[in-house]
């Protein structure tokens, strides 16, 4: 297990709300972070911590870690909405066998719409909070250089006959009562003609 604090000491955060940024992804640089869908979600950007590990407790480790981290943190939040306060953004890997294995980051700044209302986070170390004033769009996005065009991606489905056969037994055998439930998962590739 690894755990990097940025930010040592305490956290702080600190949510307030804003005008409507518009595209989320025109906030994002390019080695943001995003939860979005259909117009909705959260992006982000910086790093104040992260863990890092693998094996089969990962899921609970990170779990034990977050909430001593949340814990300790001090948190101002004016609009009470899910994704708003001190946040992390994770991925895991589904195997427990991977060397994937998995991460939690709690990122600076967190720019976030839901249930048409739209909201700024700066997190950070407790005693900077302070001197710190109102977080602002215009100070969370200074300096920073927004992602450049995504390029055109090709998918490659690999053998649709195959999948559709594979998911018309699994349903067959459910009906019959052979199987309560089943999971079937396939690998899609795709091509992008530039870095994605």
């Amino acid at each position: 297990m690894t755990i990097d604090l940025a930010a040592p000491g305490a956290l702080a955060a600190r949510t307030v709300e804003i005008d409507d940024p518009g595209d989320l992804f025109s906030l994002i640089p390019a080695d943001g972070i995003s939860w979005v869908r259909r117009g909705e979600g959260m992006v982000a950007w910086g790093e104040v911590a992260r863990w890092s590990g693998g094996g089969p407790g990962r899921v609970d480790d990170a779990a034990t870690w977050w909430r001593r981290l949340a814990r300790h943190a001090q948190v101002r939040d004016d609009v009470r909405l899910r994704g708003t306060g001190l946040v992390a953004f994770g991925s895991f890997a589904f195997g427990d066998a991977s060397s994937a294995g998995g991460a939690l980051v709690v990122p600076r700044w967190v720019v976030g719409v839901a249930e048409g209302r739209a909201w700024l986070t700066r997190i950070g170390r407790e005693a900077d909070r302070a001197d710190a004033g109102e977080p602002t769009l215009a100070e969370a996005t200074a300096g920073r250089a927004p992602v450049s065009a995504l390029p055109a991606v090709t998918l490659d489905a690999g053998d649709e006959e195959a999948w559709s056969a594979a998911v018309e037994q699994a349903v067959e055998r459910i009906a019959r009562g052979d199987l309560d439930k089943v999971v079937l998962a396939r690998a899609v590739e795709g091509q992008a003609d530039g870095p994605v």
